[in-house]
Parts: structure tokens; C-alpha cells; sequence
């Protein structure tokens, strides 16, 4: 007999954001996935969780760490700058990079006079090649609905894969989904520093090599690079770009 309380299908989702300032909208958030009875909060108010046994600093870099699904609230502060010279917020948003970079949703508020310090982390989590599509909001209503739907696609795409791939496992994940030619998917290969992608098209050999340094530190670039290098192929094979 199967015994149901023990079986663990709860989705551990990190709300991170300076609070203060958007408490209304942690809020919202709130609203939007407490209903579906799928989740488990972390995070501090207005998440009611439990004490931790360590500092807030550790505590919150351990949840970043281990959620399966890590919410970033932009708004216009920067936030308490650690000792590490960042805010707990850039903090903890590098901690769930590191563990899986495709485990982030970012959400930014349209406001005013935003501290320049935020300015810069906006740039950078929102870059073109190397950062998140941001999908940005007016009021808390507004994220309400952002938040609930955007749960919805994450967790259709991450009930196929489950929960064991590790960060090079995600970055092939997405780079086999995708190809330079009609209806033609990659070999890879996975050595210790480096991973490989062999596409064949027309009797023709195409490969590229992507080293795992690279790509752990810069996971959204490297994806960036391999369709840069996928127009150079085609130019290549076709005489034009795609």
C-alpha cells in the first residue's frame, strides 16, 4: 500500500526581493501560488515559514540554493549591502544561478527614481544575451496574474524533467531542443571539462565545443553563442543568413 503523506511533490519556491517596498506586491505573489496547493514558500514576510538555526544571511543563501523555483521582485531599492559589498538580494539571486539558471523568474516593477545601484542590477539580470527575459508589471494586480501564469508554463516544462538533472544536464537540456538545420539534432558528448555538440547536415560535420567553465559562468551566454554559431553554419551551408 502506497502511503501518500510520504511521497514529496511539493514545490519549494524562494520569494526573494527587498520587502519593505514591495510587500504588496510579495503579497500577490502569494495569492497567485498558495491556491494551486502545489508549493512551499520560502522566504520572509509575508511567507510564514519556519525559524532557521543560523544566520539570515546563511539561511537565506541555503534556500536560494535548494528551492526548486526562485521568484526575483525588482522594484527601485537596492537593498542592505553585505559585507560582500552586494545586497542580500543580488546574493541570494547568484546562489540560485549558480545552482540552476533555469530555475528563475524575474518580475520588475515600472516605478520611478530607481536607486542606481538597482539600476545596474536590472542591467545586468536583464541583459540581452546573458540574462532573464523580465516580464515587468504596474501594481501588485497586475503581478498577480504575471506570476500565476508564468508558474503555470514553468512547471508544464518541469513535470517532464523532474527534478534530477544537474546545471550542465539543464544546459544540454536546451541546447539539443535546438538546431542550425530542418529536423536535425545534435550528439553530445559530456567529458569532465568540456561538452560537445555534433550537428550532420548534407553529408556535411558541424561541431562545437563549449567549455564547462564557460558555460557555469555564463550559462545564458553560452546558449547565446551556440545561435550565434548556428547563423554562422548556415551562412556557411545556404550562402545567407537565416
Amino acid at each position: 500500500m502506497v502511503c501518500y503523506e510520504t511521497i514529496d511533490i511539493m514545490i519549494d519556491v524562494m520569494l526573494s526581493s527587498t520587502v519593505d517596498d514591495l510587500l504588496e506586491d510579495r503579497s500577490a505573489v502569494v495569492e497567485a501560488l498558495e491556491p494551486t496547493r502545489l508549493v512551499g514558500l520560502l522566504g520572509i514576510a509575508p511567507v510564514d515559514g519556519p525559524s532557521y538555526g543560523a544566520s539570515a544571511y546563511v539561511a537565506t543563501l541555503e534556500m536560494a540554493v535548494e528551492c526548486d523555483l526562485y521568484i526575483l521582485l525588482l522594484g527601485h531599492r537596492y537593498g542592505f549591502v553585505s559585507d560582500r559589498g552586494l545586497s542580500a538580494t543580488e546574493l541570494e539571486y547568484l546562489a540560485a544561478y549558480e545552482d540552476d539558471p533555469t530555475k528563475i523568474l524575474i518580475f520588475r516593477k515600472l516605478v520611478k527614481d530607481v536607486e542606481p545601484r538597482q539600476a545596474e542590477f536590472i542591467q545586468r539580470v536583464g541583459e540581452y544575451h546573458r540574462g532573464y527575459y523580465i516580464r515587468e508589471y504596474e501594481d501588485a494586480s497586475q503581478l498577480r496574474g504575471l506570476a500565476g501564469a508564468s508558474f503555470a508554463q514553468w512547471i508544464e516544462e518541469r513535470a517532464a524533467i523532474g527534478r534530477k538533472l544537474d546545471y550542465f544536464d539543464h544546459f544540454i537540456r536546451l541546447a539539443v531542443r535546438k538546431s542550425p538545420f530542418p529536423s536535425v539534432r545534435p550528439l553530445y558528448v559530456v567529458e569532465d571539462d568540456y561538452i560537445e555538440l555534433k550537428y550532420r547536415f548534407l553529408s556535411k560535420s558541424y561541431t562545437i565545443h563549449f567549455d564547462k567553465a564557460h558555460i557555469y559562468n555564463d550559462f545564458w551566454g553560452s546558449i547565446a553563442m551556440l545561435e550565434s554559431r548556428f547563423e554562422e553554419w548556415r551562412l556557411d551551408r545556404y550562402g545567407r543568413h537565416s
